[in-house]
């Protein structure tokens, strides 16, 4: 389903049909050409009703080789047209392997920071706790702020990473649709909206 495949196999049979055409102009042409008239007078030797048929045929004896090249250029054109379909097909296979791949890693990546995120949350309470207690300075609650952030913020690069590997793979499986753009639209919302990005993982991958 994909469209630059669709596309290349729509050019083929194109192509083919041109070819089926030129191949037409050498054949030959047989009309059969049929006639009547019907004269009404009112002197008898005006009057007259006839029929006529005739057969025509006409057939190119010789056109300087023109024919032959024409069918031999539609011919190479749907030779280009398959050879076309093939390569297309082929980068999309190659297409779909690179994404699925980066999509598994992305997930990978994505599972790690997850956890990363929740330890970072644990440990910036604990910091502040400790401050309260005077077991920790101001200092120990920014650091541990600060690297909480850093880890939502890869989070999100990560997250925006699997999306955007997403979308490719629906493109290069003809399965791109407003349906698609509008649920990417969606968990890129909930992150801005929660805050959280840990509750935005797509679960089914």
């Amino acid at each position: 389903d994909n469209v630059q495949v669709q596309l290349a196999a729509e050019r083929q049979r194109v192509a083919r049909i041109d070819t089926d055409v030129r191949r037409a102009s050498r054949y030959p042409e047989l009309n059969l050409v049929v006639g009547y008239s019907d004269v009404d007078s009112n002197d008898a030797l005006r009057t007259s009703s006839d029929l006529t048929a005739s057969v025509e045929m006409n057939l190119s004896l010789y056109q300087g080789g023109y024919t032959t090249a024409s069918i031999r250029q539609g011919e190479l054109t749907a030779l280009a047209g398959t050879a076309s379909v093939e390569n297309e097909s082929r980068l999309a296979k190659q297409e779909v392997r690179k994404r699925l791949r980066s999509m598994q890693g992305d997930l990978r990546q994505i599972e790690a920071l997850q956890r990363s995120v929740e330890s970072g949350s644990l440990f910036l309470q604990a910091a502040i706790r400790g401050e309260s207690l005077g077991l920790r300075d101001l200092v120990d609650v920014l650091d541990a702020r600060s690297s909480l952030y850093d880890l939502r913020i890869r989070f999100v690069e990560t997250l925006c990473l699997y999306l955007k590997d997403r979308t490719y793979l629906d493109a290069a499986v003809g399965q791109l649709d407003t349906s698609t753009l509008t649920d990417v639209a969606g968990i890129l919302s909930r992150v801005e909206q929660t805050g959280a990005p840990a509750t935005a993982v797509p679960a089914n991958g």
